[in-house]
């Protein structure tokens, strides 16, 4: 079942693929915030898996830092913008089609570090397994860093209680799986608590060294507004206080930074 669930999954995004850097462009500031951990905590020479790397956007900015970058991803035509990019750029980046069981091909010890970012381990039916994967090839005191997709956002929910929807605003904000179409295959988001997701999942096999929200300062329609240099504060702000309750579980993603245990 989840093989040809990711066969789906993948075969859906091959046809964004040559959009997809497009797509992503409204969040480029988040994208750029994840960059600057990713810089603080990987130097170069390290060697990191992208997992669900997509067309290779954080990869490729790791490579430029000098870090050696294995991407995985199920989508072909995704793999095939990556090694395009990385081909016109001459970045020596390995690139491979695959999922979770793909990880087993990876010997023990093997990263510095798992980076995972906009959703894609959301989309794994197995968490635990994935978190055991992890925790196996990545050597000791290695970091992982999920970016996850979070439950609805506390803008969206105050949407539906300033029209007095409050059933529907309380059904949003307890939403725990979320049904995304991509060119009309529906792949479904497991949207769990930043702590839950930890305590669930990741707990038995890392430390957590940082858990951080985002895109709770204003609604997400906002951002072609809000003039650069405040979006920028914007994301410094949220890095910052999105650590804390309540502000860490009010965002539309959030951060576990988690450190392999020995």
């Amino acid at each position: 079942m989840s093989s040809s669930r990711n066969a789906r999954i993948g075969a859906a995004y091959d046809f964004i693929a040559s959009d997809y850097d497009a797509l992503m462009q409204p969040d480029m500031r988040m994208r750029e915030a994840l960059w600057r951990h990713y810089g603080r905590i990987f130097p170069s020479g390290d060697r990191v898996l992208d997992f669900g790397c997509g067309t290779g956007m954080d990869a490729i900015y790791l490579a430029r830092r000098g870090v050696r970058v294995t991407g995985i991803d199920a989508s072909p035509g995704m793999i095939s913008q990556f090694l395009a990019k990385a081909n016109r750029e001459r970045l020596a980046i390995d690139a491979r089609i695959g999922t979770l069981p793909d990880l087993q091909a990876f010997a023990s010890g093997t990263f510095a570090g798992v980076v995972s970012a906009f959703a894609a381990l959301n989309t794994v039916p197995d968490l635990s397994a994935f978190a055991h994967e992890a925790f196996r090839v990545l050597r000791p005191g290695g970091r992982l860093v999920g970016h996850f997709l979070a439950r609805p956002g506390v803008w969206e929910v105050l949407e539906y209680v300033a029209e007095g929807r409050w059933s529907e605003a309380r059904e949003r904000r307890h939403c725990r799986e979320k049904t995304i179409a991509v060119c009309g295959e529906p792949v479904a988001h497991t949207l769990l608590p930043p702590r839950e997701t930890y305590h669930r999942f990741f707990r038995e096999h890392f430390k957590l060294r940082r858990l951080c929200s985002f895109g709770f300062l204003w609604p997400q329609r906002w951002d072609r507004f809000v003039p650069v240099p405040i979006a920028r504060l914007g994301m410094r702000l949220e890095a910052a206080g999105g650590r804390f309750r309540p502000f860490s579980d009010w965002g539309r993603f959030f951060i576990l930074d988690l450190e392999r245990r020995v």
